[in-house]
């Protein structure tokens, strides 16, 4: 059903959700470029502390109440320790493990090289994508060849979209474990 569905879209309608997922995908690159410098937290740990509540200072306001329970010379607390990588690294090293993509119906120009094996790939189809809505927005029309190009623009697009997120996730660092809400809660 949902094969027909696809098959009863306007032209317009299929290029229209291009643009969208077009658009998503750029705001997802951006966010990642942006994150090429620094580094992710991987992975986050909490182990309990032994520490001398001598060695508390005033920079830490509250700490004894929020981190731990003083007990004669020894305090307790919790911290949490964290892994991180370079996100350069995170995105040079992935690979695209997902389908191929397909061979466009419509040559308007240059042919594209489809390969797509890492981010670059994903960067270079991305732009090139693009430039092939823009031409079969100008110049096609509502015909089936036409919208049969779309779809397959349209699947193209989306298995970029798959990639873009694959690499997006790699650059957000894992959440906390614990959040000082918490920990006052608990205290």
């Amino acid at each position: 059903m949902a094969d027909n569905l696809v098959n009863e879209q306007s032209f317009q309608d299929i290029l229209r959700t291009i643009k969208i997922i077009y658009d998503e995908n750029a705001k997802s690159l951006k966010s990642i470029t942006t994150r090429k410098g620094e580094d992710v937290i991987i992975h986050r740990s909490l182990s309990v502390e032994q520490i001398n509540p001598n060695l508390l200072t005033r920079k830490v306001p509250n700490l004894e109440h929020a981190l731990g329970m003083i007990k004669g010379k020894e305090a307790k607390i919790i911290v949490e320790k964290q892994k991180v990588k370079s996100a350069i690294d995170l995105i040079c090293s992935w690979q695209y493990s997902g389908l191929a993509l397909e061979k466009e119906k419509i040559i308007l120009g240059d042919f594209i090289d489809l390969k797509l094996k890492n981010f670059e790939d994903v960067e270079r189809l991305h732009a090139k994508f693009d430039s092939i809505h823009e031409k079969y927005s100008r110049i096609l029309n509502d015909i089936p060849i036409a919208r049969e190009a779309a779809q397959i623009l349209s699947r193209n697009v989306t298995k970029i979209q798959e990639a873009i997120r694959e690499v997006h996730s790699l650059t957000i660092d894992v959440k906390p474990l614990l959040c000082s809400k918490h920990i006052h809660e608990s205290s």
